[in-house]
């Protein structure tokens, strides 16, 4: 699948998978969804979309993770999923889905400063 995807040059920047009953689940982050979504989709994959917040921890330090969930915590904003996966030799990128993406951004991008 990632082969694929590359040879459509979609840019995937995060990826992990897991198993369901009913088979393999991956869940990827990639440069354009719409695009992503079209070659997964003629290839035959099941696909849906959804949004999620992106934020890249460098250098990586567990503490921050638990500074960023207590941001989102205090604010009021439930987290529904999140997923941690390598960027690369210096960081790691946290994928968050929440109640309220929107409020999320703003209080993870607010956080990050005092991290």
């Amino acid at each position: 699948m990632l082969s694929q995807l590359r040879n459509e040059r979609v840019e995937v920047r995060a990826c992990t998978y897991y198993q369901e009953h009913t088979g393999q689940v991956a869940l990827l982050i990639a440069d354009n969804p719409t695009h992503t979504l079209d070659v997964l989709q003629k290839a035959g994959h099941q696909c849906k979309s959804q949004p999620v917040i992106l934020v890249e921890i460098k250098p990586y330090n567990p503490a921050i993770l638990l500074k960023l969930h207590d941001a989102l915590e205090k604010s009021g904003v439930s987290i529904l999923s999140s997923h941690l996966c390598s960027c690369d030799s210096n960081g790691l990128s946290l994928a968050v889905l929440t109640t309220d993406n929107a409020l999320a951004f703003h209080v993870l991008q607010q956080a990050q400063h005092f991290v």
